[in-house]
């Protein structure tokens, strides 16, 4: 809160941009610290408000009507306080007036209350306290504290525990007393007595009270006065924050403090040693750039997985499409290599049509080589000699079809193949927070557009006629399925995929020279296209493993130079890593020269043939971890 009154008082406001249902980000001109972004989010598990990088804007069509709202409303006016009107409660107030000075009247003030799933941005007149606009509104119906335009607004009801913690001056008997006048557990205890503890804030205090994790679910009663003392200790250094008393030079976010939730919290550092070490942007802002690494990178990560699972959920629909198709296309290829029996039946029919006694509806016949008897049911409706014809019909209509089959099995076998090496490559698409020097989601979305485009896999429903009306171009009409919603219906395409391959992977082999060779992995349908058939030089190496779906991998040599035996085994690990065969011990892995492959004719993208290989390796995914 320093840090923004500091940074941001005075600045005018220039821009506000709202670029998805739960951030707003308003664009500011300080006086003496340039341009700048504040960040509000009202996200449900990303709920704050900080300084910010420039949002990356793109082209949205449908505005959103409170950001739009805000900007009429904010533009070319000048933040002149912001404050926490609630004690240990999360919410934020930031004044605007129309100019900078002493007793300037207030026009709006913008309030973010971050409590959850509940979390909201709401702007209210500076005049008479009415709710002009509101991110999310919610009804009188609803709650006894509505927050709709046009209401009057109050601030949410206090939560936490009975005492503060600031104004009182408690003594160890007092703290004691509370806490034991609870017949619970420890954490419990503290967090219903004193007002502004959170569980976090809880667990860091007992973490650095005791070395037993076990302290938090204790009962009140089974804790010794030692513990008791150390923690009355910490509860008092912590208070001497907020009372001004005591200044700490940063603090830092860090998941191995709190391994009761093993969430990240904000701790006050007692050992500046132990300070990690942060990159502070340009105007020294050291609390706001970490909260802005920080959020930066669960924001990243949620989208990442929520890409991941839309991309899994369209693979099921689709592999279970494809494999409901080639089961229908396998039945009438079996129908096909039984229809001789058809012209068979027709045949007796056409032999016995003389004797048939239309009132009988069987038509007894005698097998041509056996003499056996043979029952044929003929259809009222029909005579022997219209029920042969009808047949004759049908055995050619099928033969006709049998071509179109085969193409039809042929491409559903593509299909299968394709999909099996999307699968692969989400597989090996995972989301790194340690490491993140390369675009995981840009890969992502390649997939993606390759599963949208396996949306128009062809459906046959097994009637031949419908393959007929088509037999001289061999094609087959597709359904119209326009009344269905499909699973990504609320995501919008990612683009030409031409502009964008920034995910391909690329990680350096150390040879016995200490010398570093890229190998270059393509884990999508794309990038290996790319690969193999417009980065793949006739002096490289390509690498993919054997019978299983993976990535193409190539060894990106210099000319003149051949790879080692170590480099190509280095190599085989990568490609065994990113391949479905990656939990399996030892995978076989193919190596040749790029020249010696070929595009299957009519094939999905990434599907080669291989011509001709210099040799198989067995690639061994777990020493590429290590």
């Amino acid at each position: 809160m320093q840090e923004l009154q500091g940074f941001l008082i005075p600045s005018k406001v220039e821009n506000v941009l709202q670029l998805n249902n739960d951030n707003l980000y308003i664009g500011l001109k300080t006086l003496n610290n340039g341009n700048s972004w504040l960040q509000l989010s009202w996200d449900s598990s990303m709920a704050r408000i900080a300084l910010s990088a420039p949002p990356k804007v793109v082209d949205n069509k449908n505005k959103y009507s409170f950001g739009t709202s805000l900007k009429s409303m904010l533009k070319d006016l000048f933040i002149v306080n912001i404050s926490l009107p609630k004690p240990f409660e999360r919410i934020i107030k930031i004044d605007f007036a129309d100019k900078i000075g002493n007793n300037i009247p207030i026009k709006w003030s913008l309030i973010t209350e971050i409590n959850g799933g509940r979390s909201n941005v709401i702007l209210v007149s500076g005049l008479d306290n009415i709710i002009a606009q509101v991110a999310f509104q919610v009804s009188s119906e609803k709650t006894i504290r509505p927050l709709q335009t046009g209401f009057s607004y109050s601030y949410p009801p206090k939560t936490g525990g009975v005492y503060n913690p600031i104004e009182s001056n408690l003594c160890y008997e007092l703290f004691t007393k509370y806490i034991k006048g609870v017949n619970t557990t420890l954490s419990r205890s503290l967090l219903s007595n004193f007002h502004g503890l959170s569980p976090n804030i809880i667990n860091t205090m007992l973490h650095y009270a005791g070395d037993d994790a076990t302290y938090n679910v204790r009962n009140v009663n089974e804790i010794n006065d030692t513990y008791y003392n150390r923690l009355y200790l910490i509860f008092n250094e912590w208070k001497s924050v907020f009372n001004g008393n005591k200044v700490f030079n940063t603090f830092c976010i860090s998941p191995d403090i709190n391994r009761i939730t093993k969430d990240y919290t904000m701790l006050l550092l007692r050992d500046e040693s132990s300070v990690p070490e942060i990159q502070s942007n340009k105007n020294n802002l050291q609390v706001s750039s970490y909260l802005s690494q920080y959020y930066s990178r669960s924001q990243y990560m949620k989208e990442f997985n929520q890409m991941h699972s839309i991309c899994k959920k369209m693979l099921r629909i689709r592999f279970e499409k494809i494999k409901k198709n080639i089961d229908v296309i396998a039945q009438n290829i079996e129908s096909v290599n039984n229809a001789e029996n058809i012209t068979y039946i027709a045949d007796l029919v056409t032999a016995y049509a003389y004797s048939y006694d239309k009132s009988k509806k069987v038509m007894k016949c005698h097998d041509f080589a056996t003499n056996e008897v043979v029952n044929i049911t003929i259809p009222t409706e029909l005579s022997a000699t219209e029920y042969a014809q009808k047949l004759y019909k049908k055995y050619k209509k099928i033969k006709r079809s049998e071509n179109i089959l085969n193409e039809l099995r042929s491409k559903a076998v593509n299909y299968m193949e394709h999909m099996d090496e999307i699968d692969a490559s989400l597989e090996n698409v995972l989301y790194n927070e340690e490491s993140m020097d390369y675009d995981e989601m840009a890969t992502l979305k390649d997939l993606y557009d390759e599963l949208e485009e396996l949306k128009d896999v062809p459906i046959f429903t097994g009637d031949p006629d419908e393959l007929n009306q088509n037999s001289e171009t061999g094609k087959v009409k597709k359904k119209n399925k326009t009344n269905k919603k499909d699973v990504n219906s609320g995501v919008k395409s990612s683009g030409s995929t031409k502009k964008r391959l920034s995910g391909m992977l690329s990680i350096d082999i150390i040879d016995e020279n200490n010398e570093s060779i890229p190998c270059i992995i393509g884990r999508s349908a794309k990038q290996n296209d790319r690969i193999t058939f417009e980065m793949a030089k006739q002096h490289h190496v390509w690498l993919h493993v054997q019978g299983v779906p993976g990535a193409h991998c190539l060894l990106v040599l210099e000319p003149g130079k051949t790879a080692t035996a170590k480099v190509l085994q280095d190599a085989a690990n990568i490609a065994a890593f990113f391949s479905k065969a990656r939990g399996s011990t030892q995978v076989p892995v193919v190596y040749t020269n790029p020249r010696y492959l070929k595009k299957i004719t009519g094939g999905r993208p990434g599907m080669v043939s291989i011509l001709k290989n210099d040799g198989v390796l067995y690639g061994r995914p777990d020493n590429f971890k290590k």
